[in-house]
């Protein structure tokens, strides 16, 4: 996989997938306030 024709590494995924995430809720529900750490999004969604 490559950005800007550059080799892309394992963080540069995660941190698009995460802004992606935070993007989508922020869309969807706009009002919710959404912690950053993933333990605690997880959390606040139900997952765990």
């Amino acid at each position: 996989m490559k950005h800007e024709w550059k080799k892309t590494s394992l963080p540069r995924v995660i941190h698009n997938v995460t802004r992606n995430i935070f993007m989508l809720i922020q869309l969807r529900k706009p009002r919710m306030r959404c912690p950053y750490l993933w333990p605690k999004l997880l959390k606040e969604f139900g997952c765990l």
